[in-house]
């Protein structure tokens, strides 16, 4: 099938625009988590870990921020998209120990799975401080 645009020139932009949008959806849900909802997350995770719930609340909150932000930046973004996958396996297979409004549904962290996968695949795109090997 052709296409309306048949010159492919802004090819490494769409890699940037994938980075770039789940950068700032993991920044933005992290900061979230943290500032706003902590401490009704820290009641869910208590449930599970009354010890731990304060700290594992935190340490969600900062992972999750810095797998953002290096996506969003573009470095080290292969290892980010990795990390990012794995993150959101395991929030797709803990979803039910964990129900909470401010945790998002399971369709998002299986899109999250598939941009991760393809930016792992293909790499950052244009304006990262990732260099092509």
């Amino acid at each position: 099938m052709l296409n309306l645009f048949p010159t492919m020139f802004l090819s490494l932009f769409a890699h940037a625009l994938l980075r770039i949008v789940l950068g700032g959806i993991f920044i933005y849900l992290g900061c979230r988590h943290l500032f706003k909802d902590r401490a009704s997350l820290q009641k869910t995770f208590a449930q599970h870990w009354p010890r731990l719930a304060p700290f594992l609340v935190r340490y969600f909150c900062v992972v999750e921020i810095l797998i953002g932000g290096l996506i969003f930046v573009g470095a080290w973004t292969q290892v980010a998209a990795v990390a990012a996958m794995a993150l959101s396996v395991k929030m797709l297979v803990l979803r039910k120990h964990f129900a909470h409004p401010a945790i998002p549904r399971p369709l998002f962290y299986v899109l999250v799975i598939g941009v991760s996968a393809s930016l792992f695949i293909t790499g950052a795109g244009a304006f990262a401080f990732d260099l092509p090997l």
